[in-house]
Parts: structure tokens; C-alpha cells; sequence
């Protein structure tokens, strides 16, 4: 059974993925960080995730698109994996 930092650990990576490839490299690469750090510091690591949820311009308004469209099975992805996380990192 996978503990809470693997599972931390797998969504920051799926999510840096999506970021990516939904035009966000910046957001994309602090996911990236965050998932080769989540381990050897994970309290730290999960506060800086908890201040990105909120505020104009987080993390929360992010909307993938390529070419002007929305990519709606991305979004619904980082829907579902956005609040993954938060449910983890704030348990």
C-alpha cells in the first residue's frame, strides 16, 4: 500500500506532466521540485503546496489550453488531482 509522500510524490509528477503540456512550464517545473523534495523534507514541503491554493493567480486558477482551446479531459485531470492533494497535504 502506497503512504501518503508516494502518493504526494505521484500526483506532483502527473500534475507537473499536465502543467506542461497545458502551456504552464512554469508551474510545470515548481511541481517537478516539489516532487524530488516531497521526501527528504515533507512538512515543508506540503506548506509551500498549501500556499498555492489560494490567491489571485494560484495554482486554483490554472486552465489548460493548447492552440486557445481548453483541453476539457486535461482539465478535468488536474480537477480531480488538484484536490487530491490538497486533501493530502492538509491531513
Amino acid at each position: 500500500m502506497m503512504n501518503n509522500i508516494e502518493k504526494i510524490k505521484e500526483i506532483l509528477v502527473e500534475i507537473s506532466t499536465l502543467l506542461i503540456k497545458g502551456n504552464y512550464p512554469d508551474w510545470g517545473n515548481i511541481f517537478i521540485k516539489f516532487s524530488k523534495e516531497i521526501e527528504s523534507d515533507p512538512e515543508f514541503i506540503k506548506s509551500e503546496l498549501s500556499k498555492l491554493y489560494g490567491g489571485m493567480g494560484s495554482f486554483n486558477d490554472i486552465v489548460l489550453y493548447e492552440d486557445r482551446k481548453p483541453l476539457i479531459d486535461e482539465n478535468d485531470r488536474l480537477y480531480f488531482l488538484r484536490t487530491q492533494l490538497f486533501e493530502l497535504i492538509n491531513h
